[in-house]
């Protein structure tokens, strides 16, 4: 079957958008359109909205016996995604999972297990991370059928060439199991995609007869992308080629789990402090409410400068039942010290992130930044890799960067740091939409031609081997690090490292550790680091069993390849004769 529709999804921690185009004869430009997603806004009620909230709510079967779960393309409802959840994650936050986008960076747990809602014995079934994002993504297959697959099955959601969006941080791992997530749902042309990115492909849909005339060659954009989950920095330069400009991504920040959830806790913990102040205490649960709560708080009060405060209203508990509320308020005055103070303070370009961990030990769950505070991550950010070409625009995306009032607070700081190149804001109206325009509005320039950004793997990825000399008791061999995909190595490419070869023992199960670095970009493939302690991240294990006699030893060069999706696969290749053996992805938690 051949696909009628162009689909962009920004698969966000906190709300999902969905774009849609369709595919017109001769390549023309088609109309790009936002899907109203159907969804359950309360018991017997659905109502078709331009984001889908990122919540999957588990109903107990008394909430099911007393209200009606139904959708159109299915009865009875075991779990629910959308805004009706979203609302009852502040009711009754053991029962919903938020956030599962940001597990799927989280190496410190099993993402392929059962694990969500965390820290949860109120559900009869969890689910994993993976499995979490699926069903989000399952939600928006079933409506877009329910609407358009009707007469035609060329319409048939999992048909459609498809982008999904992922943070430009994400790594290979956190690729691979958003790949997953979309197989699960069953979609089989799909294209990933880094967020920056496509809301800079939505600013280049808003302006494409004037962007030349607005960026120059030699200029560059630094990406904001400040989410519900993560903030993400990218840098996208303008240069010129045979008379005609052109755009590379030259840069990615390391993954940081800082942004609008951080922002939630921290409104909570006000909150609570005003609440103990009269004498009541909160239980987990309420604690945990209270930061949906406070969620609610901050979106009203950065979306509407006219409110002056948020009242706030917490369910309390008897003994048996649920007796009563315990109100308080949050001001606006109060809002904009935490953001402003707390996550956006004023620094110097040459301030570095803080690490306030003083504990030995820590719960397990998401790995939050020690540091909250953005801007001096921004700060890590432009003076690592912006050194060579200081932003001269940025351009902002993510909820909390709706506030005008925050931007320029931003835009100023940044600004600040190198005061002969004051920076300047690039306008995007659309941050709750602009990642999902964008992600379509790319996928019809692969398709038809256009401006395309040049970027390729956001970061260098090394394998660890083992050197070659005489055993020493108690001393284990030196290792060194391989570089084994170069930063910037393109989609649908493949680099097989035939100047080094190594020894391969088969029939036994085989484990390599591999690294990546957002700091190597001049390392080339086939380079080793001796001393790579302090300079490499260690990502996970890749593993396989190698067929073949056990013991034998086989000689082998590496290859890597970079799917047209964008992510990562490595392969031993025998010298002898045609064997290839795939290297796995080890998903368990990591010990270090």
């Amino acid at each position: 079957m051949n696909a009628n529709y162009l689909i962009g999804i920004d698969l966000g921690t906190s709300n999902t958008a969905v774009s849609y185009a369709k595919i017109t004869e001769n390549d023309e430009k088609p109309e790009f359109k936002i899907f109203e997603i159907p969804q359950i806004v309360r018991p017997g009620e659905i109502l078709s909205r331009p984001l889908l909230p990122s919540f999957i709510y588990f109903p107990d079967e008394n909430e099911k016996n007393r209200g009606n779960f139904s959708l159109p393309w299915k009865e009875d409802e075991t779990f629910i995604v959308g805004e009706y959840a979203r609302k009852r994650s502040s009711e009754m936050p053991a029962r919903v999972i938020s956030s599962a986008k940001s597990w799927l960076c989280n190496n410190h747990v099993k993402r392929d297990d059962k694990i969500l809602p965390w820290d949860s014995d109120q559900v009869s079934e969890k689910f994993s991370p993976v499995r979490a994002q699926a069903e989000i993504l399952n939600h928006i297959k079933n409506a877009w059928n329910h609407k358009f697959s009707d007469d035609d099955d060329n319409n048939s959601f999992i048909e459609q060439n498809i982008t999904v969006t992922i943070p430009a941080s994400f790594d290979a791992v956190a690729r691979e199991l958003t790949l997953k997530a979309c197989n699960l749902c069953g979609i089989k042309n799909l294209t990933l995609m880094e967020e920056p990115q496509a809301a800079f492909y939505s600013w280049l849909l808003s302006n494409e007869e004037t962007w030349r005339k607005q960026i120059k060659k030699d200029e560059s954009v630094l990406v904001c992308d400040i989410g519900g989950g993560t903030s993400d920095f990218t840098l996208i330069r303008v240069f010129e080629t045979d008379g005609n400009l052109e755009l590379e991504r030259t840069a990615v920040g390391n993954h940081l789990l800082v942004g609008g959830d951080n922002m939630d806790l921290s409104i909570s913990y006000l909150i609570n402090s005003k609440i103990s102040a009269t004498g009541k205490k909160l239980d987990k649960w309420q604690l945990r409410s209270l930061v949906n709560k406070a969620r609610d708080a901050k979106e009203e009060l950065l979306s509407d400068k006219t409110k002056e405060k948020y009242e706030i209203s917490v369910l309390s508990r008897g003994m048996k039942l649920i007796s009563g509320t315990i109100k308080s308020e949050v001001l606006s005055s109060e809002l904009d010290q935490i953001v402003k103070n707390g996550f956006f303070p004023q620094c110097s370009l040459e301030e570095k992130p803080v690490n306030n961990r003083k504990t030995g030990l820590m719960e397990a769950g998401l790995n939050y930044e020690s540091d909250p505070a953005i801007t001096r991550h921004l700060a890590e950010f432009v003076s690592n890799f912006a050194s060579n070409f200081f932003p001269s625009y940025i351009l902002f995306n993510g909820g909390v960067m709706k506030s005008k009032e925050l931007r320029n607070h931003i835009t100023q700081t940044v600004s600040s740091w190198n005061e002969s190149n004051e920076i300047k804001e690039l306008e995007n109206n659309n941050s709750d939409i602009s990642v999902a325009l964008g992600a379509c509005y790319y996928s019809f320039i692969k398709l038809s031609g256009g401006i395309r950004i040049k970027s390729g793997l956001n970061k260098t990825y090394y394998i660890e081997v083992s050197s070659s000399m005489p055993a020493i008791p108690g001393i284990p061999a030196p290792t060194k690090a391989l570089c084994v995909a170069p930063f910037g190595m393109e989609e649908g490419s493949l680099i097989k490292i035939e100047g080094k070869k190594y020894m391969l023992t088969l029939g036994e199960d085989v484990s390599f550790n591999l690294f990546e670095s957002s700091m190597g970009k001049d390392d080339k493939a086939g380079e080793t680091i001796e001393d790579f302690s302090n300079k490499l991240e260690k990502l996970t294990e890749i593993e396989t069993f190698l067929n073949g006699n056990k013991g034998e030893m086989v000689p082998v060069v590496l290859e890597t390849h970079v799917t047209e999706i964008g992510t990562l696969e490595f392969y031993c290749v025998s010298v002898e004769d045609s064997r290839k053996w795939k290297l796995e992805f080890n998903l368990r938690q990591q010990s270090n």
